[in-house]
This record gives C-alpha cells, structure tokens and sequence, in this order.
C-alpha cells in the first residue's frame, strides 16, 4: 500500500507519525523504514520456504 501512495499521501501520514511522536515524546521509525524493513522480511520468508510458489 506505502508504495502507491502520492506524495501527498505520504505527507499526510508522516504528519500523523510526527504529531504523534510530539505526543508521546517517544522516536518513532518512519513509515518508508516499516514499509522497507517489512518487505525485505516478506522476501527472507519466500526465499526461506521451498513450498511457497514465489520461492526460486
């Protein structure tokens, strides 16, 4: 979903992390860093698991 975002999208959601950030006065990882770190996590697992049809 991250990917297809617009720009604006994207800036609307980097607010929302933001404000809540100030919020909880907590750093937050940013949304491409999920979005990244989920997909190489995604592949790890299709790469790991010979049954899965996306597995080379």
């Amino acid at each position: 979903w991250f990917a297809a975002c617009t720009v604006a999208d994207r800036k609307a959601l980097d607010r929302v992390v933001n404000t809540t950030r100030k919020f909880i006065g907590c750093p937050l990882p940013t949304l491409e860093y999920l979005y990244r770190s989920r997909c190489l996590a995604r592949a790890e697992n299709i790469l790991g698991d010979s049954t899965h049809p996306g597995h080379p």
